[in-house]
């Protein structure tokens, strides 16, 4: 019998495929779904969804306004590459939508309200105009 292996996020991986330093990815997946999830239930951001990017990429995608806010954990924190609707790239100074959230945090409800504070903030600031 094989001993499962433990995430970084101090759980066992039912996979059997994290390593100590990197989840498996279906492990993120599913921690995405959930944080998608807290996102549609607890904040009321019915249009919340999770995307495969490709390459194993997931991201959390929360529409605002004519903006697609993909969320994800490439660095320290979750932050956001934020797209039109139409398909095009934002050429913002700071195109990136940054949180306070570390991508270490397996929190899903605590992920979920750093996510919303973000895309509230900016759709506040994209109202301003």
């Amino acid at each position: 019998m094989t001993k499962a292996k433990v995430c970084r996020h101090e759980k066992v991986c039912r996979h059997g495929n994290c390593t100590a330093c990197e989840p498996c990815g279906d492990c993120q997946y599913e921690f995405f779904g959930d944080v998608a999830e807290r996102l549609r239930v607890d904040a009321g951001i019915a249009d919340a969804y999770i995307e495969q990017t490709g390459g194993g990429i997931v991201c959390i995608v929360i529409p605002c306004g004519d903006y697609l806010l993909f969320f994800g954990t490439a660095n320290e924190t979750w932050e956001a590459d934020i797209w039109k609707k139409d398909g095009d790239k934002v050429d913002f100074l700071d195109r990136f939508l940054h949180t306070d959230c570390p991508s270490t945090c397996t929190d899903a409800s605590a992920v979920a309200l750093a996510l919303t504070k973000a895309a509230m903030a900016f759709d506040q600031q994209n109202r301003k105009g």
